[in-house]
């Protein structure tokens, strides 16, 4: 029978099929105080106050709010591309030229795509990953290649990501510290997939784009014994993506930026068409407003230790209730192995009020998300019942 949907049929059936976005509603039709929300991946609370008084103080000077180049202000990346150089995440060569202000990091990797994809290319993923990454690739004609990697560490490995090397490979996307295990990448480890990608490139007989999303990286555990490494800064035919959103507390403002790397041969024509892509997929620019606030977003650092604090607890609940896990070196999440069947561990903790991700929507079904980015009484309550699932 023909379908009589006047809609694209394949959006049609995948609405709604977000398993993170699914459980954020379930808990918000709940009575707050007796729902542990642990769905949703974003800050608790608002940003620190001086970002408040440094936008009040902004619009009371009556900044333009008309169109500027699709790239963004030349001076914000001016200010973007000298932080970045400031804090070593890019060679000293960086400048503004290839720099692209963006709508936070995800309209920055779907500008990327756009850029570099033709129908049929292939995109290597490592699993488990951030499940819309897969959507973004398909947004632009190109096919994902999920590479899932070994439980329970889930460290990346060259030896597995080789098997899924094909003529069609274009990019490889990289996401550290990972969304969702909290993993942060050794620097030995990247090293590894520099090489592996350099060899590959040559094998396939042309480059391979690195994409690194590092939305994560101002919240590393000091206890991890990890430092953040940027997959950028070494690798040529590499891209960064990055977003204000978790580090300033300001997720719904939209805003980031991607970085070209200078020494690739081809920057000057990707960060031309990364900009235009902004206006092809009708971003047009990132939002003037805060496009000026980034100056003051550069200085702004998340409480890695109240996310400690809460790590901590969670942590404590699940060892005593002898749940298999790792602990998150960095990001806000755990990836932890479900105790029992997965129907029936997620309708009990839903009946005692716990929402959680299942681990499907990352590409892997053991185990569940848990964001622990909420206030603390929330985290208390999670860490209570999770314990009194796993007892």
């Amino acid at each position: 029978m023909a379908n009589s949907s006047p809609f694209n049929s394949k959006l049609v059936s995948e609405l709604g099929g977000s398993s993170i976005r699914d459980m954020f509603k379930r808990a918000s039709g709940k009575t707050q105080s007796e729902v542990a929300d642990m769905s949703l991946g974003a800050p608790y609370g608002s940003p620190p106050k001086s970002f408040s008084r440094t936008l009040v103080k902004l619009v009371k000077s009556n900044p333009s709010h008309s169109y500027m180049d699709n790239s963004g202000y030349y001076r914000i990346r001016e200010v973007i591309a000298e932080s970045l150089k400031a804090n070593q995440l890019m060679p000293e060569n960086l400048s503004a030229e290839n720099v692209i202000v963006c709508a936070g990091s995800s309209g920055g990797l779907n500008c990327v795509l756009k850029s570099i994809l033709n129908p049929g290319d292939e995109v290597l993923v490592l699993a488990p990953y951030f499940p819309d990454f897969g959507a973004y690739v398909e947004n632009h004609g190109g096919m994902s290649i999920f590479v899932k990697l070994p439980a329970p560490e889930f460290d990346p490995d060259v030896e597995i990501l080789a098997r899924f090397l094909s003529p069609r490979t274009k990019a490889l996307i990289i996401n550290t510290p990972n969304n969702p295990t909290g993993k942060v990448y050794s620097g030995d480890q990247i090293v590894k997939i520099h090489k592996w990608l350099a060899e590959a490139a040559k094998e396939v007989g042309h480059p391979i784009y690195l994409i690194s999303d590092e939305t994560y990286r101002d919240i590393v555990f000091p206890d991890s014994g990890k430092e953040f490494v940027s997959s950028v800064r070494d690798y040529p035919d590499s891209v960064m993506v990055y977003s204000f959103s978790k580090s300033a507390n300001v997720p719904g403002e939209r805003i980031g930026y991607v970085v070209i790397n200078p020494g690739m041969d081809q920057r000057k024509t990707l960060s031309e068409l990364v900009s235009l892509s902004q206006r092809k997929l009708g971003f047009t620019n990132a939002p003037a407003l805060m496009q000026n606030m980034v100056p003051e977003l550069l200085k702004i650092r998340p409480d890695v230790g109240d996310y400690q604090k809460k790590r901590d607890l969670i942590s404590e609940a699940l060892t005593k209730a002898r749940y298999v896990f790792n602990l998150p070196e960095g990001a806000f999440y755990f990836f932890v192995k479900y105790p029992m069947a997965e129907g029936q561990f997620l309708k009990l903790a839903q009946e005692k009020g716990l929402f959680v991700v299942p681990g499907r929507a990352f590409g892997e079904n053991d185990y569940f998300r848990i964001a622990f980015s909420r206030g603390i009484e929330t985290v208390r309550l999670a860490a209570r019942i999770l314990k009194e699932l796993g007892e």
